[in-house]
C-alpha cells in the first residue's frame, strides 16, 4: 500500500501555479491584444502609421546627426540614393505588446507594473530606433546581406532585448514577496 503525505503541494498549488497563471495570463493578453487590434497593426491602422510616420522622421533625423542627407516623408525614410519605407513591423509594437503582456501577467503590485510599463516601453522604442538606424547603414553599404540582417539578427536582437529587459524589470523592481 502507498502512503499519501497530505501535507505535501500539489502540482497545482505554491510556485507551481504563479508560473501556470503567469503563462495563462501571458499567452491570453497576447491573444487578445492581437486578436481585437490586430487590425491597428498593420500599415493601414492608425496608431500603427502615427508610429511608423514617427520613426520615420525620428531616424531621418539620427541619419542627419551622423551626417547622411536623410528626410522622412510620411512613413518612407530617403536619401539621395536610397529609399526605404517604414512598415508596421518595424515600429517595434510586437516587441512592445509581448512585454507588455509579460509586464501585466507577472504576480507583482499594480505600482511594479505601471513601472515596468513606464520604463520598458520607451527603452524598446528607443532601441528600435538604433534597430531601423543600423539596418539603414546595412542597405546602403551591405545590400546583399540586407534581408538575412532585417529579417533574422535585427528581429532577433530586438526579442532578446524585450526579454532581457523583462527579466531586468522582476529582478531590480519588483519586490519578492513570502508566502
Amino acid at each position: 500500500m502507498k502512503h499519501i503525505n497530505r501535507n505535501q503541494k500539489g502540482f497545482f498549488k505554491g510556485k507551481n501555479w504563479q508560473i501556470i497563471r503567469f503563462g495563462i495570463v501571458f499567452v491570453s493578453l497576447t491573444f487578445l491584444v492581437f486578436y481585437f487590434l490586430g487590425s491597428e497593426f498593420t500599415d493601414e491602422g492608425t496608431y500603427s502609421r502615427y508610429l511608423n510616420v514617427a520613426i520615420a522622421h525620428s531616424v531621418s533625423f539620427i541619419l542627419r546627426l551622423f551626417g547622411l542627407d536623410a528626410r522622412a516623408v510620411g512613413t518612407s525614410l530617403e536619401t539621395k540614393d536610397l529609399s526605404v519605407g517604414i512598415v508596421s513591423a518595424c515600429n517595434g509594437m510586437i516587441v512592445c505588446i509581448i512585454y507588455l503582456a509579460a509586464v501585466i501577467a507577472y504576480p507583482c503590485k499594480i505600482k511594479e507594473k505601471v513601472i515596468g510599463v513606464a520604463i520598458g516601453i520607451p527603452i524598446i522604442e528607443a532601441i528600435n530606433l538604433v534597430r531601423v538606424v543600423c539596418l539603414f547603414y546595412v542597405l546602403r553599404y551591405f545590400p546583399a546581406s540586407f534581408e538575412t540582417y532585417h529579417i533574422y539578427v535585427a528581429e532577433s536582437i530586438i526579442i532578446a532585448f524585450g526579454v532581457v529587459l523583462w527579466l531586468f524589470w522582476v529582478e531590480r523592481f519588483v519586490q519578492v514577496r513570502r508566502q
